[in-house]
């Protein structure tokens, strides 16, 4: 039935890929994995009347509460792709070895809320954050090791409502 679909794929600014570290993004979908939740109307509902776009703030210990507690809410589609970066650019601000401030990192690659942001506000603040957007059709989706290795990887709900990969 996606015979003649086009898949998006986007991939993490350059200062997010050189320094990716593939042990954080399995704590994450460990993580994400223990507190899987089903699809959520209500979250829908409320990705339909409540924007998601973070913006500028000031106060980002209040930021950080704020984002992490829209983790905690039933999924929709985009949920899983924001929540997993969210998750991880926290875990890449806890080392030790790197101090650095979660919410700001938030602010810079992710600033959205995972309960209520629709694919095309992922989209275009993901395209004002530095992220990159490839575009490739199903077959060459199938044939990549890496991307088939990705949504395999990917926590269930993710796998099951997956239009847009995320390398």
């Amino acid at each position: 039935p996606y015979d003649a679909n086009t898949t998006e794929l986007w991939m993490a600014p350059p200062e997010l890929r050189s320094g990716f570290r593939a042990e954080l993004a399995g704590e994450v979908v460990e993580d994400m994995t223990a507190v899987e939740a089903d699809w959520s109307l209500s979250t829908a509902v409320r990705a339909l009347l409540r924007p998601a776009d973070v913006g500028e703030r000031y106060d980002t210990g209040a930021v950080l509460r704020e984002l992490k507690d829209c983790w905690l809410q039933k999924p929709i589609c985009t949920s899983i792709v924001i929540a997993f970066w969210q998750r991880y650019l926290v875990k890449l601000a806890e080392l030790p070895d790197l101090q650095m401030d979660a919410a700001s990192l938030l602010l810079e690659w992710m600033p959205l809320k995972a309960d209520r942001a629709l694919p095309t506000e992922l989209l275009s603040v993901m395209a004002r954050c530095g992220w990159s957007r490839l575009r490739a059709s199903e077959d060459a989706v199938a044939r990549s090791p890496k991307a088939t290795a990705a949504v395999a990887r990917a926590p269930t709900a993710a796998a099951e409502s997956a239009r847009v990969i995320y390398l």
